[in-house]
Parts: structure tokens; sequence; C-alpha cells
């Protein structure tokens, strides 16, 4: 019962669980179905693991049982070779003894067979620590990857490259988010009047954010944005940031207020500044109408901020699919051409298809790749 239990703790999980480091998860704008998607991994997981646990501990065991005879054998090669080498350094050494005429080239020759040895002893390390170690429970080469970490990575966009040279700033604010543990979401919204936006989900709650990559001096008076030049002339911005911010909070609340009310429809963000270079003059900033800062501030705050209770990541993505009908002009169709719930099913025929030849690798048998069934 014992060993089952270590079976189970040492297999299935490493096999479940991703080997992408977890960090913050962003979603590409391309998918559609996503709560659908996740539901389906959910499911499929647990398939999977019905399917295989058996199957894997079946397999460890067998695989165990031949690295215990390999292991056997090479402990007896290595004791044998323990015994052997002092015992023809010894002989070496009664010749000389006995043989005093010679001693001389019996001792080189005890001058090389211990140099041979010493040799011998530091390459075959390797093979002296696997023949003294005893094998343990556990796979011994690359586990397949979970279903849920590929469904994961599939959703992410392809240019993930995020970090910006070493000694330049970067002007991507998901850039400055990229270190967020995976319980955050994000994803890049709609351009607004070729103004960008993001949409990040945090055990806070929904978080927007309009980009600006406004440089220089910036103030807001007489409910304009300006950027203040050295000579005084002023450059006036007619989009609005904090403007655009509101009408994207109010969308964002109709769909919370609807879906989820016993969140409170409370949404965090503002407005924020990319450009590292931008200098805000806060005593000249007058009448906004949301938050505002640079981007390393906001990411300060994503993380300050208190979790809420009874959000789950399938409400989040139920949020962003009434979002993404929300970007869709009137009578236009959702694109399922890249749906989370596909995905998923396509993974799930690649995962099980893998997840076979692994065990049947462990358990030394040829085995064809049929899919998992439904």
């Amino acid at each position: 019962m014992i060993i089952r239990l270590i079976i189970i703790q040492n297999s299935i999980h490493l096999l479940v669980e991703s080997q992408y480091t977890r960090l913050m998860r962003i979603i590409d704008r391309q998918w559609t179905e996503l709560a659908a998607g996740y539901q389906a991994v959910q499911a499929l997981k647990a398939r999977l693991d019905a399917e295989f646990d058996r199957a894997i501990e079946v397999g460890y065991q067998q695989q165990y049982r031949r690295d215990v005879i390999a292991w056997q054998k090479k402990r007896r090669v290595f004791f044998s070779f323990v015994v052997i080498a002092p015992l023809s350094v010894l002989a070496l050494c009664l010749s000389a003894y006995y043989f005093r005429e010679v001693a001389c080239v019996i001792v080189y020759w005890i001058v090389v067979v211990g140099v041979i040895l010493v040799t011998l002893g530091v390459a075959a390390r390797s093979y002296i620590v696997d023949a003294v170690q005893r094998p343990k429970m556990g796979p011994s080469g690359p586990v397949p990857l979970g279903l849920e970490g590929r469904w994961w990575a599939g959703l992410a966009p392809q240019e993930l490259a995020l970090r910006p040279a070493p000694g330049k700033p970067s002007s991507d604010f998901l850039a400055f988010l990229d270190d967020l543990p995976d319980t955050f979401l994000a994803r890049r919204g709609p351009l607004v009047e070729g103004e960008a936006c993001v949409y990040v989900f945090a055990p806070s709650g929904p978080w927007i954010f309009t980009l600006r990559d406004w440089s220089g001096d910036i103030i807001r008076q007489e409910n304009l944005w300006k950027r203040v030049h050295k000579g005084g002339e002023a450059v006036m911005y007619a989009q609005a940031p904090d403007a655009q911010w509101v009408r994207q909070k109010e969308t964002l609340a109709n769909i919370l207020n609807e879906r989820f009310p016993q969140l409170g429809g409370r949404i965090h963000g503002g407005v924020v500044f990319i450009d590292p270079k931008v200098r805000l003059q806060k005593d000249l900033i007058e009448g906004n109408t949301a938050a505002y800062g640079l981007a390393i501030a906001w990411t300060g705050r994503l993380r300050q901020a208190p979790a809420v209770e009874g959000l789950t990541t399938e409400m989040q993505f139920e949020t962003l699919d009434a979002l993404i009908a929300q970007e869709k002009y009137p009578g236009e169709q959702l694109d399922l051409g890249h749906s989370a719930k596909e995905l998923a099913m396509r993974l799930y025929q690649e995962v099980g298809a893998e997840l076979r030849t692994f065990v049947a690798k462990m358990v030394g048998q040829r085995v064809d790749r049929p899919s998992p069934s439904r």
C-alpha cells in the first residue's frame, strides 16, 4: 500500500503538471470558447488520470525491478574489482620483497598499476556511483508534459519574448507583468480609437489598463491632456485615456453584474504610461476620472491588492468570453477556428498517445499509438 501511494505521488503529479515556468498566463487574442476549453481540460485531465493510473503504476514497478537487477550486476562487478585490484598490488609488493634484484622493475609496475587504478576510478565515477546507490522508484527519463500545461502554452501568444534586451527599457506593458504568478491572466484588448488596452484577471478581481506611450511632461488641465515643451508650448491629446477607461469599465461592469453579481462589480485599473521617459506632473493633473501611473507602479498595485473570495479561473474565462463577444460588430459571427475547447480535445489525443508510448517503454513492450477512447 505504501509503495502504491509513493508511485502515485511520483508519477501522476509529474505527468499532469506542466514543465513550463509557472508565470502569469497570457492569452492570445485569437482564442475563443475559453471557458468551455477550461472545463474540457479539467474533465479530460481527470479521464487521463483514470485511464493511465494503474498502467503507470505497473510500469514503474516493472521498470524498478529491471533497474534493481541491473544494479545488482553492477555491484557484483564493482566489488569484484575492489577485491582484485588490492590483491594485484599486494602481489607486486611481495614480488618486490622476494625478488630484490629486480625490485626497481617491480616498483615501477606497482606505480603504473596504481596510476591505472586511479585513472579507472576517476573515469568510471558514474559507474561506481550507480553501483553503490540503490535505484529509486520513479521515472528514469523525461516525462510527457501534462495536458493542462500544454493547453495553457497553446493559448499563449507566439511572441512571448517580452523582456527587453539588457540595458534597454521596455515599452510593452506586459513585459512589466510577466513575472507575476500563474494566478494572473492577461489578454490584450481591442484597439479603441487607435489606442491599446490590456485586461488582467487577478485574484483581486478584474483590472483594465488603458495604455499610452506618451513621453515628456504630461499635465491635464481644462479637461484636456497635454504634453508641455520646454518653451511653454503644449501639444493637446484628443483621445482622453481616462475617458476611454471609464467606457471600458462600464462595459465590463455590465458583464459582471449580469453574470456574477456576488462579486460586487468592483473593477480595478486605470491609465498606464508605458514610456519610461514620461514625466507626470501630478500637481498639474486635475479632474482626471481614472487612476493613472507608470507601468512599474501598477505592477506593485497588482501584487498588493487583496484577493476576492469565490473568484475562480472558470469565472474569469466566462468574463473574457463575454468581452470577446462584445468586441464583435453587430451580426459578426464568432470565429471558432481557434477554439480553446477544440485545442483541449486535440491535445488530449496527443498526450494520451504519448502516455501509451511512455508506459510501453517502462514495461518493455512494443505498442502502437492509438488514440485514447473518448
